[in-house]
C-alpha cells in the first residue's frame, strides 16, 4: 500500500511542475552546436539577458502559466560563423608565440651580460683603488654582481632547458626556437 501512495504521490508532483518548467531555452555555442536547457541559469550570454528580459516582460504582464502551444521563448536566433581563427592563421599565430618568447628570453640575457660586463669592469676598477671608501663600494658592487649573475644562469636556462622542455611538450617544431 504504501509503494501505490509513493507513486501516486510521484506521478501527481511531475503533473504539477512549477510554471517555469513549460519555457524551453535554445542557444547556439562559439562551436555552432545548438543546445536546448530549461534552466535559464545554464544558458550564455547575451542569450542569456535575452531570454531573462522576456521573462520578466512575461512576468508583469501577469502570464506566469505556460501556454498549451510552443513556448514563444524558443525563436530563431541568427547564427553567427564563429571568429576562430583557422588552421593555418593558429599555427601562425602558435608560432608567433613561441618566437617572441625565445627573443624575449634573449634580450633578458643579453642585458643581463651586459650588466654583468659593466659591473665587472666596476669591481675591477674598485678593487686596483688605494681609497678605503672605493674598496667599500666593492662589496655593493659584488652583491649587485651576484644578483646579475643569478639574472643570466635563469635566462640561459630559459633557452638552453626550460623552453624546449616545454617546446617538446607542446609538439613545436624545434626550427621555430631558432
Amino acid at each position: 500500500m504504501s509503494i501505490w501512495r509513493t507513486s501516486v504521490f510521484v506521478i501527481a508532483a511531475t503533473i504539477a511542475m512549477p510554471a517555469r518548467a513549460g519555457d524551453i531555452f535554445r542557444f547556439v555555442d562559439n562551436a555552432g552546436v545548438v543546445h536546448f536547457t530549461d534552466r535559464i541559469g545554464d544558458v550564455p550570454e547575451p542569450y542569456h539577458s535575452m531570454y531573462a528580459a522576456e521573462l520578466r516582460r512575461r512576468e508583469e504582464n501577469g502570464m506566469n502559466s505556460p501556454s498549451p502551444s510552443p513556448s514563444p521563448l524558443v525563436q530563431s536566433v541568427p547564427v553567427r560563423a564563429p571568429s576562430r581563427p583557422t588552421g593555418v592563421d593558429a599555427e601562425i599565430a602558435r608560432q608567433k608565440k613561441w618566437q617572441n618568447l625565445v627573443a624575449l628570453w634573449r634580450q633578458k640575457l643579453a642585458a643581463a651580460t651586459a650588466a654583468l660586463e659593466k659591473a665587472d669592469a666596476e669591481l675591477a676598477q674598485a678593487g686596483a683603488s688605494p681609497l678605503t671608501p672605493v674598496r667599500a663600494m666593492a662589496g655593493q658592487i659584488e652583491v649587485r654582481r651576484s644578483q646579475i649573475l643569478a639574472e643570466v644562469d635563469e635566462a640561459r636556462r630559459m633557452l638552453v632547458e626550460d623552453i624546449p622542455k616545454r617546446a617538446r611538450k607542446d609538439n613545436v617544431p624545434p626550427k621555430w626556437l631558432l
